[in-house]
């Protein structure tokens, strides 16, 4: 527009000295030596667990939770390339290496908490604890009740029994008229539909009941008291159905935060399928005290519980 003095907007300015993006990063000062490469001395050598550590921690800073979505960032978006340093670790090793160093990549994040304390930016005074909902990624509609199951899996075998039923006709009417020793027919496309459909189901009631008698301390093969309504994901199941934050339910995962007061430093962390907050505060009270004994090992401090 006419009259409007706009800021300067040039993109290919010259530089007689390329910045270097590590220019604006400190050092890191983590010993990751625990971390697992997986190698076993056969094949291409391993990629650098720091790059992957570094992927995967960029990742999450970001909302970026999915190794697959992170595989294609590391060929689209600045950051993640710099931070590969331009190589690209396909989503099954991403995945592979945070599976097999969740421990120790917790602990790592125990020690950047008591990083943070010793340059001052936690102080473990004042803690906040507080929970939320996450979306796991299944669908309300790949999941099915208790009750539901049951009457799924008589409807499937009978549904089977009578397909069997005719599958013995067709072939008697089929040996009349080519012969019985005519072969080429494998199992019928319907049948083995309904049977992988009634084994996925099986499976998941018997994980449903296995965990129902872990919880009421039942011995293997006690029925454990399961309501109807209870339900399970075949998608996710580690998931549990919970009021999101729009007031709607869907599966998904209860995550808990602990953060100090002094620079908004989430010092302890915990994520859940319980959609209740209470269960989780005495374990959050037990990171925080361990963080601190850390700080101030022998040191006793007189506590409110």
């Amino acid at each position: 527009m006419p009259g409007i003095e706009y800021k300067p907007y040039v993109i290919n300015t010259g530089y007689l000295f390329p910045p270097s993006l590590a220019d604006f990063l400190g050092t890191e000062l983590l010993d990751i030596s625990c971390l697992d490469s997986d190698f076993n001395g056969m094949g291409q050598h391993p990629y650098h667990p720091r790059m992957l550590l570094r992927l995967l921690m960029w990742g999450m800073a970001n909302r970026v939770v999915s190794t697959r979505r992170i595989e294609v960032l590391t060929c689209r978006d600045i950051s993640f390339v710099y931070l590969a340093g331009g190589q690209k670790p396909d989503y099954r090793t991403l995945a592979r290496f945070r599976r097999r160093n969740t421990r120790a990549i917790k602990r790592l994040f125990k020690e950047t908490v008591l990083l943070c304390a010793r340059l001052g930016m936690v102080n473990l005074a004042h803690i906040a604890l507080d929970g939320t909902k996450l979306k796991s990624n299944a669908s309300k509609h790949k999941a099915m009740s208790y009750g539901r199951m049951k009457q799924e899996e008589e409807r499937l075998a009978r549904e089977i029994d009578e397909l069997m039923r005719q599958s013995e006709v067709v072939d008697t009417e089929e040996d009349k008229a080519f012969g019985k020793d005519y072969y080429g027919y494998e199992l019928p496309e319907e049948v083995q539909r309904r049977e992988e459909r009634l084994e996925k189901i099986h499976r998941l009631r018997e994980e449903l009941e296995r965990e129902k008698r872990e919880e009421q301390h039942l011995k293997e093969g006690q029925p454990p008291r399961i309501e109807a309504r209870e339900q399970r994901s075949f998608a996710d199941r580690d998931a549990r159905m919970m009021l999101m934050k729009r007031g709607e339910f869907d599966y998904g995962y209860n995550a808990q935060a602990c953060m100090d007061e002094g620079h908004g430093v989430i010092v302890a962390g915990d994520l859940s399928n319980e959609a209740s907050d209470t269960g989780s505060l005495p374990e959050m009270v037990k990171d925080v005290r361990q963080i601190r004994d850390e700080l101030h090992p022998g040191e006793t401090r007189q506590e409110t519980e």
